[in-house]
């Protein structure tokens, strides 16, 4: 039986595929040319938690990196394997600020592309874990975000008696976040006093002017359980899964509604040797202007260095990467 179709049902139709394969045909490869350990002749980040890709500075990607023990690095990659840092310094206005938290817990770093802005999330501690977890605006000195210093660390002012964060314990805190044109987006795990790891998250939309809470997304029927970064792009917001060990993104509508989740799996391989893996803590992500996803391993210490008949087949460099527990960063070509 031949079937017949209306110009109207076929504009439909063509649409729909579109729509459709905009979505289900986005896929990711790791780039050939990593994992790479992340560190120079000089500098190796400790613990890094977050990335944020600023943008081009002469021939280098130039991005911003923080470290869970409560440092901040600028990040140089030229020539696309070349890195260099430069380690911010925290002027006596920041510092002074900071001396008054129990841990520097340094998280998520963020870029705001529309309004010029960083910010990053620091995790709670001490007996009163809400009264300094929350997401805060660096001030960089003169004003310059590609400036080495940092002035001033501003918080957001975001509600901590209501829902948002209802689920801050010690150190547990805004683990993924990201920004756009409109929006504040803040994941949390959603662990009780009751659990020990994270079965679900929760990600809050906070409108990026007055704070207000938005949308509350729960990942549980997505099979999310933990959200260790976050970044947003056009209504899609990527993001870690890092007990799993997936990359994912939730398609956002105009309302804020989830019209589609994918996931990816993390080749979570050791650098040089793609046929040994070890066990990755994915704590970060971001995406540059060539549509390349960059994610970057907190290494675990407890478990990062792999056992010994492993280390027997690697090269002294790289069992010495490990037992410094340098990071692992990996690229990702996102192809849509």
């Amino acid at each position: 039986m031949k079937i017949k179709y209306t110009s109207a049902s076929l504009i439909l139709l063509t649409l729909f595929f579109f729509v459709s394969c905009s979505v289900t045909d986005t896929n990711i490869s790791l780039d050939a040319r990593y994992p790479r350990w992340l560190k120079d002749s000089k500098v190796t980040p400790a613990q890094t938690s977050g990335i944020t890709f600023l943008g081009n500075t002469g021939n280098a990607e130039e991005y911003l990196i923080a470290d869970d023990i409560g440092k901040i690095h600028r990040l140089f990659i030229s020539s696309d394997t070349v890195f260099s840092f430069r380690t911010l310094e925290f002027l006596p206005a920041a510092d002074s600020f900071l001396a008054g938290f129990p841990k520097k817990d340094f998280e998520e770093i963020f870029y705001d592309k529309y309004a010029g802005k960083v910010f990053l999330s620091i995790e709670g501690n001490g007996k009163n874990p809400k009264e300094f977890c929350g997401i805060y605006e660096i001030i960089f000195g003169g004003n310059d975000i590609h400036s080495n210093q940092i002035a001033e660390l501003k918080p957001v002012n975001i509600d901590k008696s209501g829902s948002i964060y209802r689920f801050v314990r010690q150190n547990i805190g805004f683990e993924g976040a990201a920004v756009d044109e409109k929006y504040f987006y803040l994941g949390i795990e959603t662990i009780s006093d009751e659990l020990i790891t994270s079965v679900e998250t929760e990600i809050y939309i906070l409108d990026k002017t007055t704070s207000e809470l938005k949308k509350t997304i729960s990942t549980k029927e997505y099979g999310i359980r933990t959200i260790c970064g976050l970044y947003i792009t056009d209504g899609r917001l990527w993001g870690i899964d890092r007990n799993d060990r997936k990359i994912f993104f939730l398609d956002l509508g105009s309302d804020l509604s989830v019209k589609e989740v994918k996931k990816f799996n993390l080749d979570n391989v050791i650098p040089g040797y793609n046929k040994f893996k070890y066990v990755a803590a994915i704590e970060s992500v971001t995406i540059n202007d060539k549509n390349q996803m960059f994610i970057i391993d907190d290494p675990w210490t407890e478990n990062y260095v792999p056992d010994e008949k492993v280390l027997e087949s690697l090269d002294a460099e790289t069992i010495n990467n490990f037992r410094k527990f340098v990071p692992v960063i990996y690229r990702y070509n996102i192809k849509q």
